[in-house]
């Protein structure tokens, strides 16, 4: 029971701190080359399946053996858009200091990241901060 008290605080709190982020347009580097890509499965975009950013990251993705660990960090990823509106790929720019944390967010933009490819400009590199934090008491 108390488990699960816990992990609904941390979902809470993590899709607060979600809700908070904003992708400036600024952000979108060039990335460092020595960190290998995640591939996306390809799968066709559509504007009504491409959700606000905010949710593409939730407590749900917080690796349980990290909430065991007790495994907390910030990370910052980056990732490119396909022609499809589909994210190509997700490379971690500043590791969090826990790859299982790192993993979670390129998995989660993977899977849940997505563009309308009707409205796609030139720019197809954005970046986000993640932080992954737990409750305290």
């Amino acid at each position: 029971m108390i488990g699960l008290a816990i992990c609904v605080l941390v979902m809470m709190f993590i899709e607060q701190q979600i809700a908070s982020w904003s992708i400036p347009a600024a952000e979108s580097e060039r990335v460092a080359d020595d960190v290998s890509p995640i591939s996306a499965p390809s799968r066709q975009a559509s504007s009504a399946a491409c959700n606000n950013p905010a949710e593409w990251i939730t407590a749900d993705d917080y690796p349980m053996e990290a909430i065991r660990n007790d495994y907390e960090g910030t990370v910052r990823i980056s990732w490119t858009v396909k022609d499809n509106g589909r994210i190509g790929s997700c490379e971690v720019i500043e590791p969090s200091g826990h790859a299982m944390l790192d993993l979670a967010g390129c998995q989660a933009i993977i899977r849940r990241g997505c563009y309308d490819p009707a409205k796609l400009t030139s720019q197809r590199t954005y970046s986000r901060r993640i932080v992954w934090r737990l409750p305290r008491d």
